[in-house]
């Protein structure tokens, strides 16, 4: 959430300076103060979190970057991630068109990998490959789709009217959704409502 709140506020910048109303000379002390502030929360980090003093450890060379050592840094993601492209490869192989076409299913990780040490119905990891398992190429097709009309639509904004500032802050909650999704699970309950205000900007818009 963190991370989809600063890259989002970035994108916003980034908006604003492309309709000429922030000048270059106010982003860079405004890029300057997130650098300064995220370095100052890595560092907290890094004394308080096991995954961040991990990184750290294998930056410094310290410790290496194995498996062991890429579940600390991902909170067990990366052997979660291994286990999916086991099945990936394997419905490929068997030639399994139905599964690779719309998946295994929501709880999927439940039945194909019962001895799992991690105990986790679903295949959390990369975006793509937790929407592949659980609903297929059709699924991530669908996904992609969204991500590409959605960030095209915003970083292509225009500012020219009074309303098109409040079009735009219908549109930011989807975009702060897409971005903290990716390494976790697409569909929330909170989708829908942030799809229908993106669909209003839309719509106003074209009015």
């Amino acid at each position: 959430m963190i991370l989809a709140l600063l890259i989002i506020f970035l994108i916003v910048l980034f908006v604003f300076h492309r309709n000429r109303l922030i000048k270059l000379s106010i982003l860079i002390p405004v890029f300057a103060s997130i650098l300064v502030v995220s370095l100052g929360g890595y560092f907290y980090l890094s004394k308080t979190d096991q995954r961040f003093k991990t990184l750290n450890q294998i930056l410094l060379g310290k410790r290496k970057l194995d498996d062991r050592t890429m579940n600390i840094i991902s909170s067990g993601r990366w052997a979660i991630f291994k286990e999916a492209i086991e099945v990936i490869e394997r419905d490929i192989k068997e030639k399994n068109i139905l599964h690779i076409l719309i998946g295994h299913g929501t709880r999927a990780k439940e039945y194909l990998h019962p001895e799992s040490p991690i105990k986790q119905p679903r295949y959390e990891s990369f975006f793509i490959i937790t929407e592949f398992i659980e609903r297929g190429l059709t699924g991530v097709i669908g996904i992609l789709i969204i991500y590409t009309h959605y960030f095209s639509t915003i970083l292509s904004f225009r500012l020219k009217r009074e309303i098109d500032y409040y079009r735009l802050i219908l549109i930011i909650p989807l975009g702060i959704h897409l971005v903290q999704t990716l390494f976790t699970y697409f569909w929330d309950a909170m989708l829908p409502m942030f799809m229908i205000l993106f669909k209003i900007s839309e719509s106003s818009e074209e009015r």
